[in-house]
């Protein structure tokens, strides 16, 4: 049976679709949204991970004096859904974000402000 040139057509569209080619943007947005779940959602078990090297601020703006510099990997205790809008900043992967968790610094035990994109719960 021989296929029409529309009928190749309509399905070479879906299956470029299917991959995210057909529509710009699609595949993108899906990263987007896998890489937005991969930080804390505020602290809900009070312990948190360094996705990266990271700094503890005593307020939530990049303008802020830093309490303590947090190698990747290190954990500390956060406070429970802490989750406070800031001044806005660049870090570990993701742009414009504005979200900043109350992190205990090791430093005099004083309690912090530091990008929430950059940490995981524990």
């Amino acid at each position: 049976m021989r296929k029409s040139p529309r009928f190749r057509h309509v399905a070479t569209v879906m299956a470029l679709a299917a991959i995210g080619l057909a529509v710009p943007g699609t595949a993108e947005a899906a990263s987007r949204s896998a890489k937005s779940a991969s930080f804390t959602s505020g602290c809900p078990t009070g312990e948190v991970v360094a996705v990266a090297s990271v700094n503890v601020r005593t307020e939530p703006k990049t303008t802020a004096p830093v309490l303590e510099r947090v190698a990747a990997r290190d954990w500390r205790y956060c406070y429970f859904d802490s989750v406070k809008l800031g001044g806005r900043y660049d870090a570990c992967g993701h742009t414009n974000a504005n979200g900043w968790i109350h992190i205990l610094s090791k430093v005099d035990n004083r309690w912090g402000w530091s990008a929430m994109t950059c940490w995981n719960d524990v």
